[in-house]
């Protein structure tokens, strides 16, 4: 997809906690494989056998992944008998006078809202819509 539905800012907080975490991770991830490469060779050079260390360690990380696997079946059955039947109570709609109110618009234009296909709304700080401007299929198609 070229174009997302809705574009917002992102701020440069997020994007460093982001990238930060990244870098945590990969670091981690270098980290175990050197270990790991070291550890064998280490154990190669005193004359063990490193096929038997390294068995054991995949047997282990393949226990810990069987064992995430059934918790994880388990809860997703569990919620499929849990959410079986709705519970919630489905809301009552807003009529179409209120719905304007509420948004800020006329009647006209939650009318023309509803009717349209592509609709593009510009708002201000404040939530406020500022303009409202409606496209027919066609135009946009053969723009993008």
């Amino acid at each position: 997809m070229s174009h997302p539905l809705i574009v917002t800012e992102r701020r440069i907080l997020p994007k460093l906690l982001d990238s930060l975490l990244t870098i945590i991770a990969w670091v981690g991830f270098i980290w175990l494989i050197y270990h790991g490469v070291v550890t064998v060779l280490h154990a190669q050079s005193e004359g063990g056998d490193p096929l038997s260390l390294t068995l054991g360690t995949v047997i282990f990380y393949l226990l810990i992944a069987l064992a995430n696997s059934l918790l994880l079946i388990l809860w997703a059955k569990y919620n499929q008998r849990r959410f079986r039947t709705e519970r919630r109570i489905r809301p009552q709609e807003l009529p179409h006078g209120q719905l304007a109110i509420q948004f800020g618009l006329t009647q006209e234009t939650l009318e023309q809202l509803n009717q349209s296909q592509i609709v593009v709304v510009s708002y201000n700080n404040d939530g406020t819509a500022l303009e409202v401007s409606f496209k027919r299929e066609q135009d946009v198609i053969s723009k993008w």
